[in-house]
C-alpha cells in the first residue's frame, strides 16, 4: 500500500477519525427517517435492471423477478441497490404520492450512506483505500439531501 494510502487507512480506521465522526453525526441526526415510514411494504432485496423485465416495442414493465432477497419496508430502500442512473426512470414510473416525492432524496441517500458504512468497513480493512473517497461524497450527499 503506497504511503498516502497507509495514511488514509489509518486516519478512517481510528475511532474519532473525521469521516467516522461525520458519519456518525449524520447518522444520529437522521434516524427519525427510519421512524417516518411505518406502511411496510414488499421489497424486492436486490433489485437491478437484471430483475426489472420491460417490453420495449410497447414500453411498459412486463415482470419483476427474483425475489430471493424479499423483505417488507420502506420501498425507497430497494431503489438503493439499482443501478443510480436508471433511478429517475424507475422512480418515474413508481408513481410515488407527494409525500413520498418529497422525501425520496433524503430518505434515499441516508439508505445509501447505512448501506455504504459496512461495505466501506469492510473494503477498507482489506486496503482499499478508494472507499474514503467513495463514503464521504455519500455523507456529502446524505447532507445536501436532507
Amino acid at each position: 500500500m503506497p504511503a498516502h494510502g497507509a495514511r488514509r487507512y489509518y486516519s478512517m480506521s481510528r475511532p474519532g477519525s473525521t469521516i467516522s465522526n461525520m458519519a456518525r453525526q449524520l447518522v444520529a441526526s437522521r434516524s427519525a427517517l427510519l421512524d417516518q415510514h411505518d406502511d411496510a411494504r414488499l421489497l424486492h432485496g436486490d433489485l437491478g435492471p437484471i430483475h426489472v423485465w420491460v417490453d420495449l416495442a410497447q414500453g411498459r414493465l412486463t415482470s419483476i423477478v427474483d425475489f430471493g432477497e424479499r423483505s417488507a419496508g420502506d420501498p425507497i430502500w430497494d431503489f438503493v441497490d439499482y443501478d443510480w442512473q436508471g433511478v429517475p426512470d424507475l422512480r418515474e414510473g413508481y408513481e410515488l404520492d407527494d409525500e413520498m416525492r418529497e422525501q425520496f432524496d433524503p430518505r434515499f441517500y441516508f439508505y445509501a450512506l447505512l448501506r455504504a458504512i459496512p461495505w466501506a468497513h469492510r473494503w477498507h480493512q482489506r486496503g482499499a483505500t478508494h472507499v474514503i473517497d467513495w463514503l464521504t461524497l455519500m455523507i456529502q450527499k446524505a447532507q445536501v439531501a436532507g
